[in-house]
């Protein structure tokens, strides 16, 4: 647990992620922050429903008696324990060594740089280990992120559009957001330090849908004087994220999943039909074990290849050991 946090909150986050653990009956290891979120808001979620839907006496009188204020008491509590669940995510998250981050990515991209020297990397993780790869080894590796700088800036969709300056670039998409991110009325913004007060950090996890329930998010089209909600991914920065996916998949011929559950509906979708749309591409999945990722595996043939696996192969290891010359080697069979 966060040596930063007071007792009576660590107290309060070990018992959320004892619920979590209940609620998706899984073990700790398991009880991850997506999910922890996710718990909060469905909580969140219930008490916002009650405090709005008076439940008449005839159907339970003691529903009927439920006290409104507490509910909102307990709601804005829920709210709090929510941010500070954020917070201690962006400090796990930030907390990256860039030596441990090149050991581990450094084989990978080495091999793929003698194909290309410009290399996207699409990735629905919050942390920040590319960006401190590129800042340990800035004559090595350029970043290019859609922000102004390595090290933080304003996001904008052209600065994408940069001029190679180092071995190779990494064009970084962080496809759920992340914790060096926050947003503010007119711009994201990354940096690494804490975010202002009141300005959470960026992020997207499978509950996030619940946000627009409880009104926490919505977004205003010109032109339109009242609120209108919008899907997440046709929102700036992931509306521009997501069109360089599909404008990159319409060219490759290799695309590496690496460690991806394939549980996104919109990324699954876009590998859907870009393998549908472009006959050379060819998806490379690495997993551990496959009998371990049985939800995986019927995401990916069921939702993404449709029953036509022809064009996907898999590799049995783990990323960041030895086994990623096995990656590299089915990269090698496929391009030559």
């Amino acid at each position: 647990m966060d040596e930063q946090l007071p007792q009576h909150r660590a107290s309060q986050l070990r018992d959320l992620f004892k619920a979590t653990q209940d609620r998706f009956r899984v073990g700790e290891d398991w009880a991850n922050v997506e999910r922890v979120l996710e718990v909060l808001n469905e909580m969140r979620l219930a008490c916002w429903l009650l405090s709005r839907n008076r439940i008449p006496s005839s159907i339970h009188e003691g529903a009927a008696n439920i006290d409104v204020n507490r509910l909102i008491q307990i709601e804005s509590e829920l709210a709090s324990l929510r941010a500070e669940v954020l917070e201690v995510t962006r400090r796990t998250y930030g907390a990256v060594d860039g030596a441990a981050v090149r050991a581990i990515w450094a084989p990978l991209l080495d091999s793929l740089s003698g194909y290309q020297r410009f290399i996207p990397i699409f990735t629905a993780n919050y942390d920040w280990a590319i960006e401190e790869l590129c800042i340990t080894e800035r004559e090595k590796y350029q970043l290019i992120d859609g922000f102004t700088d390595a090290r933080g800036g304003t996001f904008d969709c052209s600065n994408f559009n940069q001029q190679l300056r180092a071995d190779t670039a990494l064009a970084l998409f962080k496809f759920h957001g992340s914790t060096n991110w926050y947003r503010t009325d007119d711009a994201i913004i990354k940096s690494l330090g804490p975010p202002p007060p009141d300005q959470p950090i960026v992020i997207r996890y499978p509950g996030a849908r619940r946000d627009v329930e409880l009104g926490d998010e919505h977004f205003i089209l010109e032109g339109l004087t009242e609120p209108f909600v919008l899907p997440w991914h046709v929102v700036e920065p992931f509306d521009c994220l997501f069109s360089y996916f599909s404008a990159c998949l319409q060219q490759a011929k290799v695309l590496l999943a690496i460690g991806y559950s394939f549980g996104d509906d919109e990324i699954n979708s876009r590998i859907s039909a870009l393998l549908e749309a472009n006959s050379e591409l060819e998806l490379v999945v690495m997993l551990p074990e496959m009998n371990d990722f049985g939800s995986t595996f019927y995401h990916l043939t069921e939702v993404v290849l449709q029953g036509n696996d022809s064009r996907v192969s898999y590799v049995r290891g783990r990323f960041g050991t030895d086994d990623v010359t096995l990656l590299t080697r089915r990269v090698q069979e496929i391009l030559s």
